[in-house]
């Protein structure tokens, strides 16, 4: 594949650039007012809170500490700033598989990734596209860590993340224009634009991304963007509309043996694999507020095509295109109850899913078709009293109605699960800045099409849902930039749905005997003068089988332990300069059930940023950052996997040294 500008990439840079003038100018032609500045909110209850009052046990990452990091994107910030576990994925590094909480090679199906509170998880093995999202979309990302299926549904196993994307916040007009080089070809062009007038928001913003990648055929060109407008008052009618769209193609590097790897770890053992990704997502959000009650209705669309060529022994071996299409309803009722003994909020909501799924491999020649359906209801309770107590109680039903169609084959099936999660957490305000809280959970997750329709060997049952048990008990420490967040959890899964290889190398979507996860993690920050600030996160956890075969072992693909550690210096208000390290303990290879072989190695990186900013008007300024990440260029891999007799390991190398420039112009 020819990495030029394509049809659609070209078409995409040329609406958005137009947009962008056409939103300024309609912007600067409206009259203007000086509207207050919101307060921080939080929304991954669902519904705008204070940020005292965000969900038990949530991290909330701000749009400008994301910017300021200098981290590339979305997926970057929840596992370098968010502290969350960050595995390279197949697809030659552009997208980290995120792990909250220990689920080895089935992370992307126990987590739910959401943007603007709207589902972006895919109803196959894919993972939700989080690189596609630039830091200057991002107004904040909210996690949620741990069991979350009473809002969430579905999936929301290990927890959420929540994307929060910018809209216009200063009165007039504003906007930035960024230009970055980095290692290995890489190219970075971005422009956004915001109008803020006393009835319309509006923003736009366009990326466009390239690099020849760190490996041999790691080739990969990203071309997005994104706009939105917000007109109306929450207290008349507010609507929100926005608008994404992604082009991305992609050259696929493959894994190397370990030889491979020591010998030269930018390789590549498939030299013509590549596929393409085009996603197109519509949201519309409408919100109607009394003094005590508000109305909302998210309506959203997702559409999602995807192409890739695999080649054996120089001969193509799968040429697959797949379709699929998402549509979302999902009214909710906020009711308020404000009196001297209590602050009650009561949420109830609903939510229809509707999702097709069309797969076609013209070699094999292979045709499915599926689709899925889903309807829940809903109530969360959350109270609060003037002496420090703060309770939550939750309940969701959902329904379910799957069915897939092997249309080479003639072969039908279907599915109706019915699953009930449940959530109560209690919280306590110990004296002041200090509060200690404890919350159960149940949540749950069905298999999905992929695991339906594939590598299902005769005789084996249809596969169970999954279900979870958390429970998890922390304290919590706030007073002006300083926090203290400390965490003990405890998962129990039963008939967790996974991918398996037996001891005859033979390969099958099973449910696993029962799975138990524990640990602490902790996150902390403080600013001991005015120049220095630290932060930093660590977990220590151990997810093993309780049952069967592999009773004791450690899941595979899990780490006993990670570190963030950040520390930035701000001499003046110009400059600042910043140190990161991360650290992961080793973790067992994938399909080592018995953990007989070799372990993945532990890692350390080193990253290190220099940023300087100049005004040049009163609006206006450039901002110039240089950055080296893994400084120290270690050659290392966290994802691999091994057969059953630990004799072939494949692995798939981290990135190497990376330098980074780029220049900002705002105004």
């Amino acid at each position: 594949m020819d990495f030029v500008l394509s049809r659609q990439r070209v078409g995409l840079i040329s609406r958005t650039i137009s947009y962008i003038f056409l939103l300024q100018t309609a912007a600067t032609g409206l009259a203007q007012s000086q509207p207050v500045l919101p307060q921080v909110v939080v929304t991954a209850g669902r519904y705008e809170q204070a940020l005292a009052q965000a969900p038990i046990g949530a991290t909330v990452l701000s749009g400008n500490d994301i910017v300021d990091s200098g981290v590339a994107d979305a997926n970057e910030a929840v596992h370098k700033l968010g502290g969350l576990m960050g595995r390279r994925d197949l697809n030659g590094g552009h997208d980290d598989l995120i792990d909250i909480r220990g689920y080895g090679d089935s992370s992307l199906t126990n987590l739910v990734v959401l943007v603007n509170g709207v589902r972006i998880s895919e109803n196959e093995l894919a993972a939700a596209r989080l690189a596609a999202i630039s830091p200057a979309m991002i107004e904040r990302i909210e996690i949620v860590r741990g069991g979350a299926s009473v809002l969430w549904g579905e999936g929301a196993t290990s927890g959420v993340i929540n994307v929060i994307t910018r809209e216009a916040s200063a009165p007039g007009v504003h906007g930035s224009v960024r230009l970055g080089a980095e290692s290995y070809g890489g190219q970075d062009v971005q422009g956004e634009v915001s109008a803020n007038t006393s009835d319309m928001k509006l923003f736009a913003q366009v990326r466009d991304y390239q690099n020849t990648g760190f490996r041999k055929n790691g080739a990969y060109m990203d071309t997005a963007a994104n706009a939105g407008v917000t007109v109306g008052d929450a207290r008349d009618l507010m609507a929100r509309f926005t608008a994404f769209s992604d082009v991305s193609h992609m050259r696929w590097p493959g894994a190397l043996t370990l030889d491979q790897f020591a010998q030269d770890g930018t390789q590549s053992t498939t030299l013509q694999d590549s596929g393409v990704l085009e996603t197109e997502r519509y949201g519309l959000l409408l919100e109607k507020k009394t003094e005590d009650l508000t109305l909302s209705l998210d309506l959203a669309n997702r559409q999602r095509n995807t192409h890739s060529e695999q080649f054996w022994g120089g001969y193509a071996y799968s040429n697959l295109d797949t379709h699929s299409s998402s549509n979302q309803v999902s009214p909710r009722i906020l009711m308020t109850v404000d009196s001297s003994s209590m602050l009650l909020n009561a949420l109830f909501g609903m939510d229809f899913y509707q999702w097709e799924y069309n797969y076609n491999d013209v070699l094999y020649p292979l045709a499915n078709r599926a689709t899925q359906s889903s309807s829940a209801a809903y109530i969360k309770l959350d109270g609060s009293t003037p002496d420090g107590w703060r309770m939550t109680a939750g309940l969701r039903k959902e329904g379910f109605s799957q069915q897939i169609d092997d249309l080479t084959d003639n072969l039908h099936s279907s599915t109706a699960p019915q699953m009930v999660a449940t959530d109560l957490g209690i919280s306590r305000t110990l004296a002041t800045h200090w509060t200690a809280y404890t919350r159960i959970a149940t949540s749950y997750r069905i298999a999905n099409v992929d695991e339906l329709r594939t590598w299902s060997p005769p005789g084996v049952q249809l596969l169970l849902p999954q279900e979870t048990r958390d429970f998890e008990g922390g304290l919590r420490y706030e007073q002006g930039r300083d926090s203290v967040a400390l965490r003990a959890f405890m998962q129990s899964t039963t008939h967790e749905i996974a991918l398996y290889t037996d001891s005859n190398n033979n390969i099958s979507n099973i449910n696993l005997d029962p799975i138990s996860r524990q640990g602490l993690e902790l996150e902390a920050q403080t600013a001991s003068t005015a120049k220095w600030l630290f932060s930093g996160s660590a977990q220590m956890m151990h997810a093993v089988f309780t049952s069967g075969p592999n009773n004791g072992n450690q899941v595979p693909l899990t780490a006993n332990a990670h570190l963030n550690a950040r520390a930035r210096y701000v001499p003046d208000a110009a400059t600042s300069l910043d140190a990161a390290i991360r650290w992961v303990s080793q973790m067992p290879f994938g399909n080592d059930w018995a953990n007989q072989c070799n372990a993945i190695p532990s890692a350390q990186f080193l990253d290190l940023a220099y940023q300087y900013r100049l005004k040049v008007g009163a609006t206006t300024s450039w901002t110039f950052r240089a950055s080296v990440d893994n400084v120290t260029d270690r050659r290392t891999y966290s994802n691999g996997y091994t057969n059953s007799s630990c004799t072939a390991y494949n692995v798939y190398p981290d990135l190497g040294q990376v330098v980074k420039l780029s220049g900002v112009y705002s105004f």
